[in-house]
């Protein structure tokens, strides 16, 4: 009997053991792969890995949700980057469906919805200047109070584009268009004096238009970046909405807008006497149009702003002027007829044509750009004259002659040549009968087509429509 039931506890054990093999097997494979998955955090674990074996399960997983909050962690450390990602793919026109965006949109944390956008771009500036430093501190404060303001009503964020700039994007829930660009316009007034009585921050911005869908987003931010350049002639610390500046669609208005590159080519030159006849002409056509008081504003400002880069690429400093000038927005804001505002223009501009003659005279003179100028005037009708011609023939070196030319004319040798033939054009246009194509081949053009183009791209017109026009106040002159 003892010896049966030894037997029998010798026998059970067996079956016990070889039980136990085939229950634990699969489990014992999947620590066996987890153990060589994961490295062991202490060189402890390794003897214990191979000794303990399903004992080792527990530290595996332990170091499974340690790597988990670790995951996390780089994944909400990511987020702004990701969100800064998003909205310049939307703004460079990358992204246009919102189907396709809205998971990284809430994944992210960004509040839009899926129409209504209008896109500002923004400046930061500070009395005495801003540091690197504290400009990308500024520049995440001013996104921070965007966010926060326009998502209390509507939807929007808001990125930092740096040197100072930041993107701010606005969606509505509904509205019309106009509706929807005021409210933008109120919650960027908040934005200035939160910044301004928090931070001391002067904050300039311009405001693109309201478009319906995520597509027309770029259309929004280019136009926002153009209305901020009118921080030259407004000021800054200011919202500066791009349809104040346009204004209504006005055909007149934009043939006057390139009638002002004249006056620019004259300020240029410095030619008091010619300055002062286009500025002249230039209003009497916008009065004689019906231009609207708006636009004959918006016209000196366009004026002021052409004129303004002009003086800055020949090196004066833009702020400096401006502040000698005083506030122009306000005083041209102020006139109460255009006699007023075209005094404005001309009082600033030949101020800016002193200070170009005052620079220039500075500079002094080149001998080599003195022989240069004329052969230039004499061989601009030959349709192969070009700035390595130009160099042979003065034995220069053509990036150092380009480089001079640039340097003591402050254009490029080509555009300067485009302009003398255009100019001489001009001249030859207001002869009636002569054909264009004569003209055209005359001033150096073999191809028609290249003439058409280049005048229409310097006059803003066809040279069809510059004759006509020439005809057109000469026959007023003579009947008046």
């Amino acid at each position: 009997m003892i010896a049966f039931a030894v037997g029998m506890v010798l026998f059970a054990l067996t079956v016990l053991f070889y039980v136990n093999r085939r229950t634990f097997k699969p489990l014992d494979r999947l620590v066996g792969k987890m153990s060589g998955a994961f490295k062991p955090v202490h060189p402890e674990h390794e003897s214990m890995r191979r000794v303990i074996g399903l004992g080792y399960l527990e530290t595996v997983f332990d170091q499974m949700f340690v790597d988990r909050e670790q995951l996390e962690k780089q994944v909400r450390d990511s987020k702004p980057v990701l969100k800064w990602r998003i909205i310049l793919d939307m703004l460079s026109g990358y992204r246009t469906e919102y189907a396709s965006v809205r998971h990284h949109l809430e994944f992210t944390g960004i509040r839009l919805f899926s129409e209504r956008f209008v896109v500002c771009t923004a400046e930061i500036g500070k009395e005495g200047g801003v540091s690197p430093k504290d400009e990308t501190l500024y520049t995440y404060a001013l996104c921070n109070v965007a966010e926060e303001l326009m998502n209390m009503e509507n939807s929007g964020a808001a990125v930092n584009l740096g040197a100072g700039f930041a993107a701010i994007v606005f969606s509505f829930a509904e509205g019309d268009m106009d509706q929807n660009h005021l409210r933008a316009l109120a919650v960027l007034d908040l934005v200035l004096d939160v910044m301004k009585r928090q931070f001391g921050l002067q904050v300039t911005i311009g405001v693109g238009r309201c478009y319906q869908d995520m597509k027309d987003i770029p259309l929004s931010y280019e136009e926002s970046q153009k209305a901020l350049q009118y921080k030259m002639v407004i000021g800054s610390h200011s919202v500066i909405s791009i349809e104040d500046l346009l204004g209504h669609d006005n055909q007149d208005y934009y043939r006057l807008i390139k009638m002002t590159d004249r006056i620019v080519e004259a300020l240029k030159q410095t030619e008091n006497g010619k300055l002062e006849g286009y500025i002249s002409e230039l209003f009497i056509e916008a009065v004689n149009g019906s231009l609207s008081p708006d636009l004959i504003r918006q016209l000196s400002y366009e004026l002021i702003m052409k004129s303004l880069q002009v003086v800055a690429s020949v090196g004066i400093n833009t702020e400096e002027t401006l502040e000698e000038m005083g506030n122009l927005h306000q005083r041209i804001i102020q006139c109460d007829n255009w006699q007023d505002a075209q005094r404005i223009v001309k009082t600033v501009l030949e101020g800016l044509a002193g200070k170009i003659e005052g620079k220039r005279s500075q500079r002094g003179s080149n001998k080599t750009i003195d022989r240069l100028l004329p052969y230039i005037q004499d061989h601009y009708r030959d349709s192969e004259f070009s700035l390595e011609l130009l160099s042979e023939k003065f034995q220069l070196n053509p990036t150092y002659a380009s480089k001079l030319f640039k340097e003591y004319t402050e254009k490029n040798f080509i555009d300067y040549l485009i302009e003398i033939r255009i100019n001489a054009s001009k001249e030859l246009l207001a002869v009636k009968n002569r054909k264009i194509n004569d003209i055209a081949e005359w001033v150096g053009y073999t191809n028609t087509r290249s003439y058409l183009r280049a005048f229409k791209k310097y006059t803003g017109m066809t040279p069809t429509e510059y004759r006509e026009w020439v005809l057109m106040s000469e026959a007023k002159s003579a009947s008046e």
